[in-house]
């Protein structure tokens, strides 16, 4: 077992699925980079110049990584990059530069482990790091320089061994509480958020070290923090979703320990949390995601797998998409077998077991094609235990090899 998807943030719209508003704003920043060479070539004050064409291509990288598109995103963090040290170099004291350069090692930690290296991603957030560090410790009042060196010790945890990740996560915790509680204007709910956020990451960690406990006590501490962000903004979707994430956590950690009815209870919580938000934005991938997993853990098996089709056609080249499309379905043979043997099994929950086991191993095939790589999150997810005596598993297995 493993914690809720945390999305939309581990999704994105694939370049073959691009909105109208994502394709302008790519058309728009193409054309004022262009605009922004010509001027840095003519510019007196080149400084001011090169700075802007490296923010240009920073926001130029973030649209193409939003899209799906890796290697374009990398070739324009990389532009930014190169632009970026430069600038630091030419007067290492300054604080804007020094921060820029932090993000920009920032992006390209991000970028390298979408592409799927880890090692590189870590040694670009350690880079980060010891600029965010270096400026906290020069400005110890700029809140700015404080959410900069939580953000790099979450990333840094990310890519870490469980150890080590969970003293970057307590650092992240205990300096965004810190800012949460600091924290009287609009951006309260956001920081109370980045709360939320930690006390998830400790219980995945949890999790991930099989330690029952710990999860359990970290993702209560996630549910009330939940609770707190919706008292803070009622009438948020985010709010509304996160909270609805709370509870399926708690959920799998009561499936896990084996009380059935408390586990329904809360998949039922997040599950009315869930339908008028996907009945309302019903384009909206990681909503639609969220709502079709629900269905699938509460039992409602015949209305996820058909949900589960449309949330496949919201994105149908993306492997992430695709791989949660097929979560859905070895959700759904959970569903029909649960607390069944073989021989307790009727004619129709047969057939279901069998139609919804071949869709989880195609959407996961189709994942594969579309970049799925590596067979540790296929064989270490729960979510897909359902599966594993599926006549075509071992050879899924051969293919992400």
């Amino acid at each position: 077992m493993r914690g809720f998807r945390l999305l939309p943030k581990e999704l994105h719209q694939d370049d073959g699925e691009m909105t109208a508003t994502q394709k302008l704003k790519q058309d728009l920043l193409l054309t004022g980079l262009d605009g922004l060479r010509k001027v840095a070539k003519s510019a007196q004050n080149s400084r001011v110049a090169d700075g802007m064409m490296a923010e240009a291509n920073q926001r130029m990288g973030d649209i193409f990584q939003s899209v799906g598109q890796h290697a374009e995103a990398r070739q324009q963090y990389e532009e930014s990059h190169a632009i970026r040290v430069a600038l630091a170099r030419t007067n290492p004291s300054e604080v804007i530069a020094r921060r820029a350069l932090a993000l920009s090692f920032h992006k390209l930690g991000d970028i390298s482990l979408l592409e799927g290296d880890r090692q590189p991603a870590g040694q670009y957030y350690g880079e980060a790091l010891k600029l965010r560090e270096s400026l906290a410790a020069s400005n110890p009042d700029s809140v700015e320089a404080q959410v900069d060196l939580a953000t790099s010790y979450t990333t840094l945890g990310n890519v870490s061994e469980p150890v080590e990740a969970e003293s970057y996560y307590q650092r992240a915790l205990t300096i965004r509480q810190a800012l949460a509680a600091s924290t009287a204007d609009a951006s309260r709910a956001n920081r109370e958020r980045d709360v939320w956020i930690m006390y998830n990451k400790l219980a995945e960690l949890g999790l991930k070290q099989k330690d029952l406990a710990a999860a359990g006590k970290h993702y209560e501490q996630a549910l009330a923090q939940a609770k707190k962000l919706q008292l803070l903004a009622p009438q948020s979707v985010r709010a509304k979703a996160d909270l609805a994430v709370a509870q399926v956590n708690i959920g799998n950690i009561r499936l896990q320990a084996g009380e059935l009815e408390a586990a329904k209870e809360s998949f039922g919580q997040a599950l009315g949390l869930l339908r008028p938000l996907a009945q309302e934005d019903p384009r909206n991938l990681g909503v639609q995601t969220n709502f079709v997993l629900v269905l699938a853990r509460f039992g409602e098996h015949q209305e996820a797998a058909q949900k589960a089709e449309n949330l496949r056609k919201l994105a149908p080249q993306n492997y992430l998409n695709l791989y949660n499309v097929a979560c859905c379905y070895a959700l759904c043979v959970s569903a029909v077998t649960r607390g069944k043997g073989a021989d307790q099994l009727t004619h129709e929950e047969q057939a279901w077991q069998r139609t919804y086991g071949d869709q989880a191993i195609a959407a996961l095939r189709e994942a594969v094609v579309h970049g799925l790589k590596g067979v540790s999150s296929v064989t270490s997810d729960s979510d897909l235990d359902s599966i594993r005596g599926h006549r075509e598993y071992a050879k899924l297995l051969d293919e992400l090899k």
